[in-house]
């Protein structure tokens, strides 16, 4: 919106300049009495160009400064230096005055600088999952469809169906078409996303929230080809066929974490995009990883980081912090067995129990292997 700075609205803020206003004083009193929004850059933008400024106004007398001679600058011809401090008047340096109004809100808006609307994503579904008070929670991670092991969910899901809420950790599918790496042969990508919605039709009757967090595979791996494939239908394709969305939405109890974490009281899930071949060792990178970000953590008193990704299996507690490995729930690839890796996977899954107050209970929180 542009205003008309004429007639009353100019003297007006010509007046509120002589009364030392600051531009942002300026900017509510004029909204207030004109009833349009004034903003901050609008006055300051008027003030310059009409050339009517605090500086204009009340014209104050400049100070001498003395500089001390710094011979490694070259300043030793310099004795004073003149500092004016007329516009002086246009700041308001009270106790707890923001001296930058408005000056956040290009990153708080910003579509590149997401941090804090992840931020409050991560928050909002924190509190709705913490509110629900699981006493436990069921983890399955690392199904990548279409080699999904069906009877080794079948094992988990039955043997855990007291569960409050299951997590999905992540590579719920595999996105094998849209992976850069050579391929043996071509998987049709709806043949991934006919066993993921077959799966998820039977867990949905299971249990009362299946939490799907995002993974390298099922989340990252099909932004990646998006954005290198897709130019300008970018945000577009993300908005309207993102497939965990659109296989989501088939069900009114599956929420999709749009990033690689979700924390439910002091635990935080996890599928991060490292990889440490040593034991255990991703674990604990992830979790000095997250102590990075503390300050975006709805609780950052957690007190357990379970994480999948890895398809190894294993449980550790370090400096007071329980660590996890969770397994995998696929079958092993045909590339894996002409080039195999440095470790076996281990088909497996997290079982984690909560007390009352949602503190998570070290001796009962379990990584099952299944034979």
């Amino acid at each position: 919106m542009r205003i008309n700075w004429k007639g009353p609205i100019e003297d007006r803020r010509i007046k509120l300049l002589q009364e030392r206003k600051t531009y942002g004083q300026i900017a509510n009193i004029l909204s207030k009495e004109f009833g349009i929004p004034v903003t901050y850059d609008m006055v300051q933008g008027r003030c310059k160009t009409s050339g009517i400024t605090c500086k204009t106004i009340n014209m104050n007398t400049t100070v001498n400064v003395a500089v001390t001679p710094n011979t490694n600058n070259n300043l030793n011809t310099l004795e004073t230096m003149e500092v004016d401090l007329s516009n002086l008047s246009d700041l308001d340096i009270s106790n707890n005055c923001n001296l930058f109004p408005g000056g956040d809100d290009d990153y708080i808006n910003s579509k590149i600088s997401l941090t804090p609307e992840k931020a409050k994503i991560l928050k909002d579904l924190y509190q709705r999952l913490t509110d629900l008070k699981p006493r436990k929670v069921l983890s399955l991670s690392d199904l990548h469809s279409p080699f999904i092991n069906f009877k080794a969910c079948n094992e988990a899901l039955l043997a855990d169906q007291d569960a409050d809420i299951l997590v999905l950790n992540g590579d719920v599918y595999d996105g094998y078409a849209m992976s850069h790496f050579d391929k043996i042969q071509d998987v049709d990508f709806n043949v991934e996303l006919a066993k993921v919605e077959k799966f998820l039709s039977v867990v949905t009757k299971m249990f009362k929230l299946v939490v799907w967090v995002g993974g390298n595979h099922d989340l990252y791996r099909f932004e990646k080809f998006v954005s290198k494939n897709c130019g300008g239908l970018k945000n577009f394709i993300m908005k309207n066929a993102n497939p965990m969305e659109y296989l989501a939405k088939q069900f009114n109890n599956v929420i999709v974490v749009p990033h690689n974490w979700i924390e439910i009281g002091d635990v935080i899930f996890s599928h991060p995009e490292d990889f440490s071949s040593t034991d255990m060792r991703t674990a604990v990178n992830t979790e000095v990883r997250l102590r990075s970000v503390k300050q975006f953590i709805p609780n950052p008193d957690y007190r357990a980081v379970i994480i999948g990704h890895t398809h190894q299996l294993g449980k550790i507690v370090k400096n007071g912090m329980l660590l996890a490995e969770q397994g995998c729930m696929c079958h092993l690839y045909d590339y894996k067995f002409q080039r195999p890796a440095k470790n076996s996977w281990v088909t497996g899954y997290a079982v984690v129990e909560f007390d009352e107050n949602m503190k998570v209970i070290f001796n009962k929180t379990n990584m099952i292997t299944i034979e």
